[in-house]
């Protein structure tokens, strides 16, 4: 079971430490090294006691020497230890870095639909658990192969000194390891189901935190209390089991263990004094000290391995991130460089979807042309279909049927196109940071990048008149953005962030914006990516003129194309939706 568990270990560790695996390596060679060298100890000692018992003419000089190499060995020692731990901890460092960066990929690939399927705040408690778990057995190697190198050296001394009563103790040794299996086998399942149940209860917890504004105005506060304790207290009892299990598992280790100190010892005794009649001190010194760090291997074992227990389980909780991301198709886990594209037809797009509140989305029979430097507007009733297309676009859901043709190129999934788009969303999601934070979402940037996506925003004005500027914080007194303002700032994040886009999808995201400044936005983005294709869904009508084509959507359905000079004309639907916004304008 031990090796079993710490095997997995090993191969996690392993696995995230890519580019560092030759630390690794040095590090835990180093480590036995140094093992060996203090297991050399008694040795000495036993040699200097033995010395001064029998007197020689020369104690004096051999006493010094044997003196001087128990400090060499000391010195020898950290010589391999110390350099092993910075060169472990930097191991360490790098790999907990690679489970981050890998598991903050997979998330970011999972579709929408995985996201709103489970709790963001399980899904942070078990990232953080897993964490926790690879950084301390990272960080603690040199532990458990402390305990391995202990462990042969004591039993390979205790058979050279004691041959037979050796391998008797070795026996109850192996005992005494399949009792701790059988311990542990009922600790590993109790932990795996009070990790799931901590998972539930974090989760809980982090949703009255991260909504404390409705706990508060609604008085909800005891009754979230309750609730958060009542979610805790679920895993009292199989967590008072462990205890008492637990501990009547050392019980079982620690008789076990000093019946077999006691044998080892009184073995040689009786030996030595009934074939010698003598008992060197230092002999015997040299055998308890061996027999000694023998049954301390076990301590060390036991919670060790309850150690790796808890890592084990904590890094397996990310199981269900894991095989979310390994069951999606390949094409969908890696990024897809689009290359230097002319043209893309998307053709006979269909889609149904129902969301958590029962409502249908529905697209069909879809075709769109997209092209570099082309301005494209989407119109049309609230539910036609508008904001269902950009999602699709983005691949916050996959579409149930699609061609994509790529210049000569024909695929048969939307995902190709899914890393050279941004979505400019129309409801701003601002965080509880710094202004310069919620433009660059903590990026790494230039001052110059952050201000000029300000400006096009037309941000740059709100941002002047407050306290410090872009250093700022949402949460300082007297910072209140009104709702266009508000939106103007997610708007100035979205410029950022579509510096890298072969494609810029704008869902109504100036929906707040007085027409004023959401006019000046229009031509700032425009001008800013000419060379991109920009499909923004329209919320007023007077910006039509701006855009080289229009697609309007009713039901589901594209029943409209063209310029906004054509569709004027030709389209009965448009000509409705021109008139009743001429009307509004008017009042």
């Amino acid at each position: 079971m031990f090796g079993s568990h710490y095997k997995e270990m090993l191969k996690t560790s392993w696995y995230y430490g890519r580019g560092n695996r030759g630390k690794m390596v040095v590090s835990y060679l180093m480590f036995i090294m140094a093992n060996l060298v203090e297991m050399a100890e008694p040795i000495v000692l036993a040699l200097l006691i033995n010395t001064v018992q029998e007197n020689p003419p020369d104690l004096l000089e051999k006493s010094l020497m044997y003196l001087l190499l128990l400090a060499g060995l000391s010195f020898l020692f950290w010589v391999f230890h110390g350099n092993a731990r910075v060169i472990e901890r930097i191991f360490s460092f790098h790999t907990v870095k690679n489970l981050q960066e890998r598991m903050f990929k997979m998330l970011s690939r999972l579709p929408i639909k995985w996201h709103k399927d489970h709790h963001s705040g399980d899904i942070m408690s078990r990232v953080r658990k897993a964490h926790d778990g690879l950084e301390e057995f990272t960080d603690n190697g040199f532990m458990y192969i402390g305990t391995i190198v202990k462990f042969v050296t004591s039993i390979g001394a205790i058979i050279y000194l004691l041959p037979k009563y050796g391998l008797i103790a070795l026996g109850l040794g192996i005992g005494i390891i399949f009792i701790m299996s059988k311990f542990d086998k009922v600790l590993v399942k109790n932990f795996h189901t009070i990790n799931e149940k901590k998972h539930i209860a974090s989760a809980t917890f982090n949703d009255y935190i991260s909504n404390m504004m409705t706990v508060i105005t609604l008085r909800l506060s005891k009754l979230a209390r309750k609730e958060v304790v009542k979610k805790v207290q679920k895993y009292l009892p199989i967590w008072k089991k462990n205890a008492i299990f637990n501990e009547v598992k050392w019980f079982t280790i620690t008789m076990a263990l000093a019946s077999m100190n006691i044998i080892v010892l009184f073995a040689y005794i009786f030996e030595k004094s009934a074939t010698e009649g003598t008992i060197l001190v230092g002999s015997l010194i040299a055998l308890q000290q061996y027999a000694h760090r023998f049954t301390a291997v076990f301590y060390n074992l036991a919670w060790q391995y309850e150690q790796i227990i808890h890592f084990y389980t904590d890094v397996k909780s990310t199981n269900p991130i894991r095989h979310a991301y390994e069951n999606l198709p390949k094409r969908y886990q890696e990024e897809v460089d689009l290359g230097d594209w002319k043209k893309i037809e998307i053709k006979n797009l269909y889609f149904r979807y129902e969301d958590e509140k029962r409502n249908a989305h529905n697209l069909s029979n879809i075709n769109l042309e997209l092209e570099k430097g082309l301005k494209i507007a989407l119109v049309g009733e609230s539910g036609g279909g508008k904001s269902t297309m950009m999602s699709l676009l983005r691949g916050l859901y996959p579409a149930n049927k699609v061609t994509v043709k790529i210049d000569d190129k024909k695929y048969d999934k939307l995902h190709i196109l899914y890393d050279s788009v941004t979505l400019m969303p129309q409801d701003p999601e601002i965080f509880e940071n710094t202004i310069e934070y919620n433009v660059t979402a903590g990026i790494h940037h230039t001052k110059e990048e952050a201000e000029e996506a300000c400006r096009l925003a037309c941000v740059d004005n709100v941002i002047k008149r407050l306290p410090k500027g872009m250093k700022t914080s949402m949460k300082e007194k007297g910072v209140n953005l009104s709702g266009g303002e508000k939106q103007r700032l997610a708007l100035a994040r979205g410029i950022f962030a579509a510096k890298n886009s072969d494609i810029i999808l704008m869902d109504e995201p100036t929906s707040s914006v007085d027409s004023q400044n959401e006019t000046k936005i229009c031509k700032n983005i425009f001008g800013k990516f000419s060379d991109r294709c920009i499909i923004s869904s329209v919320h007023r009508l007077n910006l039509l003129h701006m855009f080289d084509v229009i697609y309007v959507f009713s039901g589901g359905k594209l029943i409209g194309k063209g310029s906004f000079k054509n569709l004027k004309k030709e389209n009965k639907t448009f000509q409705r939706m021109w008139k009743a916004f001429e009307k509004s304008e008017k009042k």
